[in-house]
């Protein structure tokens, strides 16, 4: 049940025993046989219909609380497999550059750089680098390729 809902039909509980006050008191006194005043009631519904809203609030919150957290731990586990993914690529172009310590790579946040997840958790990388060729002129290279989730390089193609 929706929590502001729940709150207000508390309250509408409360305001209705306060109501009935003159004939809830004497129905204790009479057939329950409990000693209470009326100051002594109205003390006691408010502080089970207090108890009841703070409660209820806090349930709440608790419960958005866990809904964020579930998605920010997705979010997290998202980019985390995303960087590892550009980052083992990286590592698998490197080795079929002729000047390696001269790349220059794109980020998986360029423009031109694209990735998709895949339900297996893989990523597809398509990305660029530039590094130098074996005369010394700066080229840039395109590459395509499938890093699984453990981070192994599959179907490295380069342009």
């Amino acid at each position: 049940m929706n929590a502001q809902l729940l709150i207000k039909f508390i309250i509408g509980l409360a305001i209705i025993a306060l109501i009935l006050t003159n004939k809830i008191v004497p129905y204790l006194r009479d057939k329950l046989f409990m000693n209470i005043s009326k100051s002594g009631y109205f003390r006691i519904i408010l502080a089970i219909t207090v108890v009841s809203v703070f409660g209820v609030a806090f349930n709440n919150y608790q419960e958005s609380k866990q809904k964020y957290t579930v998605a920010d731990n997705e979010k997290v586990k998202k980019e985390r497999l995303i960087r590892n993914a550009f980052e083992a690529s990286k590592n698998e172009v490197k080795l079929q550059l002729k000047s390696p310590s001269t790349a220059k790579f794109a980020t998986e946040f360029d423009d031109k750089s694209k990735y998709k997840i895949n339900d297996d958790e893989s990523v597809i990388i398509q990305s660029y680098v530039d590094a130098q060729n074996s005369f010394g002129a700066t080229i840039r290279t395109h590459f395509r390729c499938t890093v699984d989730k453990y981070g192994n390089v599959n179907d490295l193609a380069t342009w």
